[in-house]
């Protein structure tokens, strides 16, 4: 595998079209959404594929500045299985993934990571019923218990996508909703 950057990728990530939740603005815009179109940048806990691995950090705040790759960091780093249960909490503490340490982020970017969170589990959602169905109502509770972290558009999105039913089948084979 070629040791090369990779960061020819960000300008047309940056450039595509965008999905309806960051199109949307998660609060705060800016930095926030910057790291909505580049939040798998390093992978994350449930995705591993990688356009950049961690090491590589300052290809990516080259492009999208500090703030912004701090929150696709904290994303892409969090141990999510360690960190989840008490994210509700403003000591909660983040497991880092990649290097193993643990800490405290501040408000700020515990508002961040609960919106960008948020918007990729709800992007997920709208184009995947059956990924809506299966964690639709672990992420509503999720998002429900961090829901003072969240923007009140971002909370009625996820009361609206991560509650819906999911539509009936349309297999020819055995007709609509069987």
């Amino acid at each position: 595998m070629s040791s090369a950057p990779k960061t020819s990728v960000i300008p047309a990530v940056l450039s595509s079209p965008t999905s309806d939740a960051y199109r949307r603005g998660s609060r705060g815009g800016g930095p926030v959404r910057l790291s909505g179109l580049c939040h798998a940048f390093y992978g994350t806990d449930g995705f591993p594929a990688a356009l950049l691995t961690p090491d590589r950090r300052d290809d990516l705040v080259a492009v999208i500045g500090a703030e912004a790759e701090a929150i696709v960091y904290l994303y892409a780093s969090c141990d999510r299985k360690a960190t989840y249960p008490a994210l509700d909490r403003a000591d909660a503490v983040f497991h880092d993934r990649f290097t193993g340490r643990s800490h405290v982020p501040g408000e700020r970017m515990r508002r961040d990571f609960a919106e960008l969170s948020a918007a990729n589990e709800i992007d997920l959602a709208v184009i995947d019923s059956g990924f809506r169905e299966e964690w639709g109502p672990e992420l509503l509770a999720l998002f429900g218990r961090v829901q003072d972290l969240l923007s009140a558009d971002a909370w009625r999105e996820c009361r609206t996508v991560l509650a819906a039913p999911v539509p009936p089948s349309t297999d020819r084979r055995t007709g609509p909703g069987l």
